[in-house]
């Protein structure tokens, strides 16, 4: 890696089943777009690839490898050739690879044809958020690559770049009146994303919610979760979050949603609309269907 830009990580599909000893599950903020660079490249769904956050990175291939970017569009070259995203791409040994400036969104996805062999670590080769800025790569980083290939390199292209920054939720089922009356508020006008923003969580820029709980005992966490810390300020927690908080939790945005969520950057504009449950299953199926089609086509 000649340049690891500002914060590129090694991310599969995450590191679930020890969210009760406290290890988030983590893992990529889209799901989706690495399930699809892996596919374009031959891999397993979830196979360890880079996650390119906000600014680009450059590298260099030590042997002939076949490459994908997907998520937030960006401009990318291959030994100074424009080539294109969504789409494998041969990248011969020697050649420089630039992911370049990003277009929209925040995150793109980089899956390397046998996958990225970084260590295996409870179940996950997902950067360990306890390392030095939470496992982020940095310049003149070394990634092997491994032999772990499910299928041949497909030369189909994704339909193209689905986003909304709208994301839908669904009231906690323990909402009171209070947390009723909270995200009302919280859907009438939109809200940005904050500088400090992390794979954690969003804190969110707009009107502050003025809602009093009384004091409850800490309890699990999940990714989408809202929370309303004590100065009124909504936060949404993301794959890193910590496992358990005790600040209420007035919403959750839905599972379909959560790849819109991963490609808000900071300054970003958001809307918060409620749906129902079976509308968010509906929207869950879509996608899932949509996948489907795309994977047997």
């Amino acid at each position: 890696m000649l340049r690891a830009g500002l914060h590129t990580t090694v991310q599969d599909g995450g590191r679930w089943g020890w969210q009760h000893v406290g290890v988030a599950p983590g893992g990529a903020l889209d799901v989706a777009a690495l399930r699809r660079a892996n596919v374009l490249v031959g891999n397993g769904a979830d196979e360890a690839g880079l996650e390119v956050t906000i600014s680009g990175c450059v590298l260099r291939a030590d042997a002939p490898l076949h490459v994908a970017v997907t998520g937030a569009p960006v401009t990318l070259s291959l030994a100074g050739h424009p080539v294109p995203i969504d789409t494998a791409v041969e990248w011969p040994a020697g050649a420089v690879l630039a992911v370049g400036a990003r277009l929209a969104g925040a995150r793109s996805y980089l899956a390397i044809r046998g996958g990225i062999d970084s260590p295996l670590v409870l179940g996950s080769r997902s950067a360990w958020p306890g390392a030095p800025r939470r496992g982020a790569l940095g310049d003149g980083a070394s990634l092997p690559i491994a032999s772990r290939i499910a299928g041949p390199v497909r030369q189909g292209t994704w339909p193209g770049p689905d986003r909304r920054a709208v994301l839908r939720l669904l009231p906690t089922s323990e909402a009171s009146e209070h947390a009723a009356r909270a995200l009302d508020v919280l859907c009438r006008a939109p809200y940005r994303i904050a500088a400090s923003a992390t794979r954690m969580a969003y804190p969110l820029e707009g009107t502050a919610i003025d809602l009093v709980e009384p004091a409850r005992a800490s309890s699990g966490t999940v990714t989408g979760a809202l929370q309303i810390l004590p100065s009124g300020r909504p936060v949404l927690l993301m794959a890193d979050r910590h496992t358990t908080g005790g600040y209420p939790v007035v919403a959750i945005v839905i599972s379909a949603d959560h790849r819109h969520a991963a490609q808000l950057a900071p300054g970003d504009e958001v809307r918060l609309v409620t749906c129902t449950r079976h509308e968010a299953m509906q929207a869950l199926l879509r996608d899932e269907l949509a996948w489907q089609r795309w994977c047997t086509s």
